[in-house]
């Protein structure tokens, strides 16, 4: 068949390199221990006998096909882990508004550097971490503001801010009245 590629024919270094790539694969494999549906497409044995395959070319390509396929079942696996990660932040900010929201709080609970784990929140969500934390403070204070009698520092301790000067600013800066104010403004009259 004309000229072979050369790679192929010399037998030894062909087999030297494709068993350097298959045993890697093999390692990877293991190690990331990859959800198994994405392995269903790739036989380790094909990957680990390159005689199974027809010819020497047939038996590299697929060995290319089943590195590409597990680096994409990889990457899904990732994306699925990072959902996890920030559906988990929210929930548990949610849950705890009053107690300790801080950066270390949080990434000891994901486990995951607190550096990171914010760059990782703002790259899958588009909002900065604290920020989100301060909106859910908020939008559960004028609930509380609206829907109880409780007093703005009982208020204020229930949803998580130090200082009740803190919690008035803040919930101005956001709603443009204060936390009483708003309250006069929204809540019905049965209340009054």
């Amino acid at each position: 068949s004309g000229m072979m590629d050369p790679f192929y024919e010399d037998v030894g270094f062909f087999l030297e390199i494709y068993y350097a790539i298959a045993s890697h694969l093999l390692t990877q494999l293991n190690r990331w221990a990859v959800d198994h549906a994405a392995l269903e497409e790739v036989e380790m044995d094909r990957v680990s006998h390159y005689q199974l395959h027809a010819t020497r070319k047939d038996a590299f390509h697929y060995l290319i096909h089943a590195a590409l396929r597990l680096i994409e079942a990889r990457d899904d696996e990732k994306k699925e882990h990072t959902n996890q990660v920030v559906s988990r932040l929210n929930r548990y900010v949610e849950e705890h508004l009053d107690s300790d929201l801080s950066l270390t709080t949080l990434s000891d609970l994901v486990h995951l550097n607190p550096y990171y784990m914010s760059r990782l929140y703002k790259q899958m969500t588009g909002v900065n971490l604290p920020d989100y934390i301060t909106d859910e403070r908020i939008k559960k204070a004028k609930e509380l503001v609206v829907e109880s009698h409780l007093k703005m520092h009982e208020i204020c301790k229930k949803v998580g801010f130090e200082s009740p000067a803190y919690f008035t600013r803040i919930f101005k800066k956001k709603t443009g009245s204060t936390p009483q104010e708003f309250r006069e403004k929204h809540q019905p009259t049965r209340f009054k």
